[in-house]
């Protein structure tokens, strides 16, 4: 019976002990009931970071004539780039599927992204010629800034048998605060539009700021709170209702500026009888003298 005790007790000690030692020494953790434990704010059981997304490399928008997707913009560096895929290029088939009428979001996320590493067939059609093409799947900044993905959330609790290490995951949104995880482990910054309070860190009180250009897409943040508005000369490109990138949209016309913009990126002309007042600096523009 004793031996029954001691055995018990000691089982009841290493497992206190261990349990302990990953929530007491391990300061990213925190006891939530009876041998449970889960990750403080920002942080995730390191099993569940999904980092493993990779896809091709490319902004796309769908044609509302033939219903089927075409490219806008190359990333530099990615898959798209390699291929020698271009702008207005169509992507009439993946792995020999034909791709008109299928949802963006559908065709984004099911179809050419997927993990890093796997091959996946494409079917371009340029100047009425099919290409057969394939790419490997890469990891790219513009998935890691999609404003349309899933947004790293908050852990789930474990029993401490099935505890894993934990790591910080940048992008992380405050619970009951404007602020994300940053790059930097344990440091917080305002989600895009909003500014701290007081000008620091330690106060996660933020507010929203007109005027603050997005970190990831061309967009300034308007007088409406939440509400984006294009750069001048650029324009949105939607996803289920999100903007997820925006695009240069040459020889569009601003009649309250007086510009349009130029066919090459971040050009812009002044209307007839207009001048820049400080070209290459800034849009304002004045009439010539009369």
């Amino acid at each position: 019976m004793d031996n029954i005790k001691n055995v018990f007790y000691f089982i009841l000690v290493v497992v206190i002990g261990w349990h302990a030692k990953v929530y007491f020494i391990n300061s990213n953790t925190s006891i939530t009931g009876f041998l449970q434990a889960k990750p403080d704010l920002g942080y995730v059981w390191e099993n569940e970071v999904n980092s493993n997304i990779g896809g091709l490399g490319c902004t796309i928008e769908i044609s509302k004539e033939s219903k089927y997707p075409y490219i806008n913009e190359i990333v530099k560096g990615s898959p798209a780039e390699k291929l020698g895929l271009s702008p207005n290029d169509f992507i009439i088939k993946i792995n020999d599927e034909s791709t008109a009428d299928l949802p963006l979001d559908k065709l984004i996320n099911d179809k050419l992204r997927g993990s890093i590493g796997t091959n996946c067939n494409i079917t371009v059609w340029r100047n009425n010629i099919e290409y057969p093409m394939s790419f490997t799947r890469a990891r790219i900044k513009q998935i890691d800034n999609d404003l349309s993905s899933n947004i790293p959330t908050d852990a789930d609790t474990r029993f401490f048998w099935s505890l894993k290490d934990v790591k910080w995951q940048p992008g992380f949104l405050h619970p009951n605060y404007k602020v994300q995880a940053a790059e930097m482990k344990n440091e917080w910054v305002p989600i895009p539009g909003y500014v701290f309070v007081n000008g620091k860190e330690g106060d996660f009180e933020t507010v929203w700021k007109s005027g603050l250009l997005h970190p990831n897409i061309k967009a300034w943040a308007s007088d409406i709170e939440g509400k984006w508005i294009p750069v001048t000369g650029y324009k949105f490109i939607m996803d289920n209702g999100v903007a997820v990138d925006a695009v240069w949209d040459p020889e569009k016309s601003y009649d309250d500026l007086k510009i349009i913009s130029g066919n090459t990126k971040d050009t812009y002309y002044a209307f007839p009888g207009y001048r820049f007042v400080n070209p290459g600096q800034n849009l304002r523009i004045t009439s010539y003298p009369t």
